[in-house]
């Protein structure tokens, strides 16, 4: 009786046998070890400092991963940190010189500054107003307010509108001068002062009358009156020795004259334009 021999399997065939396994089963066994890699590797795992940018994919890091307040300053924004008041300073490159102007800020009309007027050394102006009526002209005078037209700091002009009833009724346009500094001198159509006696000067103390410079008046009922040109120019002369000259036309309207221009207000009223400008000193 002949016993049948069992023969191993050769070495070809076992691994003919492992390659088979392998490729049925790895495709799971990989899905198996990410998912055993994911629920075991975390933040806490991971050594600080270990990993370099460049094992990081492009673009996925965003600003809930990035704490912006701990970023430095950008390497070429290195000017803009003294610019801590540049929010707004779009013309501030050449406003080293600004350093007093704390109620520049909003200086386009320039309400706290004084008078922009100022700073430019000149000032343009055309008011309208009406008039303020009173039983004489010296009422009238008393009762109408101050109408400001132009503002250089020491020199100023401010001009009146007034009606006067007790006759015609006639509407007066007045415009004067007023200095901030005693000892000055004033050339102008209705006043002059030339220091040759005294009180003969412009300053805080000389009166209104003395000051004016330019007027006209409208003889009513329903009459205009406008007085421009060569006329109206002044000059004058602070106390300080600042020297500044000036135009001013003047209008005056009583009631609804047959013209009816426009250029004046509605009824009784003045107009008022011109300039002043420091010319030296």
């Amino acid at each position: 009786m002949f016993r049948t021999r069992r023969r191993r399997p050769s070495p070809a065939v076992l691994i003919a046998l492992v390659a088979l396994v392998l490729s049925v089963a790895g495709p799971a066994l990989a899905h198996d070890a990410s998912g055993f890699a994911a629920r075991v590797i975390s933040g806490r795992t991971i050594k600080q400092h270990s990993i370099s940018g460049i094992r990081l994919k492009n673009n996925t890091l965003t600003g809930l991963q990035i704490n912006e307040a701990k970023l430095g300053p950008v390497p070429t924004a290195a000017n803009a940190v003294t610019a801590q008041n540049a929010t707004s300073a779009l013309n501030a490159v050449n406003a080293a010189s600004a350093g007093t102007a704390a109620s520049a800020t909003t200086a386009g009309s320039a309400t706290t500054a004084g008078s922009a007027d100022e700073l430019a050394g000149h000032a343009r102006f055309f008011k309208r107003a009406s008039a303020t009526s009173g039983a004489n002209l010296a009422a009238a005078l008393a009762a109408s307010p101050e109408i400001p037209l132009a503002d250089l700091g020491m020199i100023s002009l401010y001009a009146r509108c007034l009606r006067d009833t007790s006759a015609g009724p006639d509407v007066q346009a007045l415009v004067f001068v007023r200095a901030s500094v005693a000892g000055g001198l004033l050339d102008s159509p209705d006043s002059t002062l030339q220091g040759s006696a005294a009180g003969d000067t412009l300053g805080p103390a000389t009166t209104e009358v003395r000051r004016r410079i330019r007027s006209v008046t409208a003889a009513g009922p329903d009459a205009a009156r406008f007085a421009g040109g060569p006329a109206g120019a002044f000059s004058l002369v602070s106390g300080d020795a600042a020297a500044f000259s000036g135009q001013v036309a003047v209008g005056a309207q009583e009631g609804s004259p047959p013209g009816a221009a426009t250029a004046f207000t509605a009824g009784s009223g003045c107009l008022f334009s011109g300039a002043l400008e420091r010319t030296g000193g």
